[in-house]
């Protein structure tokens, strides 16, 4: 383990043999959700940087949830973003969201992806967890050093915490907050991240198959790799059809990856139902629940027994 030159730590993930499908968390707001935590809605109004009235807001609603981050900003996204970072840093989880994320870990994931820009993953796992803006953090880890440093935090960068079962590297793939120019809210950055996505899909399936062929270990080097070729679990993450970044990979999964994903989700719309259908994502709803905790409970329980055929 050494130092690169953005003084973060030189880490790389443990390789897997290709007839291994790992185990795999997707998940975002929803778990806080679940305990009335803040919601996408509150935060496109605080990073709004001119003064909207509530009808105003309905109509600007009415657009997808990216183009509403552009019309809020006035198309000044980073600015916006700034001005929430050192909240969603602060932002820790409540006793009983603690426990419920303590729960998730023990399913036996080999790697946790959220969507989400703050840390209550990180401090319900390890309560002294601490992090501020634009500073370097002894939990940040990097699988390559010689990448320009926009690319580097977009794909091959995680938070790594030593000690135990919590020893699971934890990606932020749409930014962290303490780095407020890596938050992704937009569609010019989406649009930026599925560009850096599809390249180096490319290159990650060429190195699996050639891993395939000769009996090798693949090496992953990004969290695009765990979605390509893990089972994956979305839990806590609506799938919207605005994050086309995310559906991009379902497809490319479903067209030149392994492994199965499960969405699990309280209810879904049909379209939405039919898009997940055909990108080859295995829906799992219920009846909407009165008590969203006792939800995920279950919802973990279920994936906690889950065995490979």
């Amino acid at each position: 383990m050494r130092k690169d030159k953005h003084k973060g730590m030189l880490q790389y993930m443990q390789p897997f043999e290709t007839e291994y499908v790992p185990k795999v968390l997707l998940t975002g707001n929803g778990l806080h959700r679940a305990f009335e935590n803040d919601n996408w809605d509150k935060l496109l109004k605080e990073i709004a940087l001119g003064d909207f009235s509530e009808d105003e807001w309905e109509k600007i609603k009415e657009l997808p949830y990216p183009q509403i981050a552009i019309v809020a900003t006035g198309n000044h996204v980073a600015q916006g973003m700034e001005k929430v970072s050192e909240k969603y840093i602060d932002l820790s989880p409540l006793p009983g969201e603690q426990e419920l994320i303590r729960n998730a870990v023990q399913c036996g994931f080999d790697a946790i992806l959220t969507t989400n820009y703050s840390y209550e993953i990180e401090k319900a796992l390890s309560p002294d967890f601490q992090v501020a803006v634009r500073r370097p953090s002894k939990y940040r880890r990097k699988t390559c050093q010689d990448k320009p440093r926009g690319e580097t935090s977009a794909l091959y960068q995680y938070i790594f915490l030593p000690g135990g079962a919590e020893e699971v590297p934890i990606w932020h793939i749409h930014g962290e907050a303490a780095l407020p120019d890596t938050m992704i809210i937009g569609h010019y950055y989406y649009g930026k991240l599925l560009s850096k996505m599809q390249s180096y899909s490319a290159e990650a399936i060429k190195r699996f198959r050639i891993a395939e062929r000769y009996g090798g270990q693949f090496y992953p080097r990004s969290w695009v790799d765990y979605l390509l070729f893990g089972d994956i679990f979305i839990v806590g993450q609506g799938m919207d059809q605005s994050e086309l970044d995310l559906w991009w990979l379902m497809d490319c999964k479903k067209r030149n990856g392994k492994g199965e994903v499960f969405l699990y989700k309280p209810d879904m719309p049909d379209a939405q139902r039919m898009l997940a259908e055909v990108c080859g994502v295995n829906v799992r709803t219920c009846s909407k629940p009165t008590d969203y905790v006792e939800y995920y409970k279950k919802v973990f329980t279920e994936v906690k027994i889950f065995h490979r055929d």
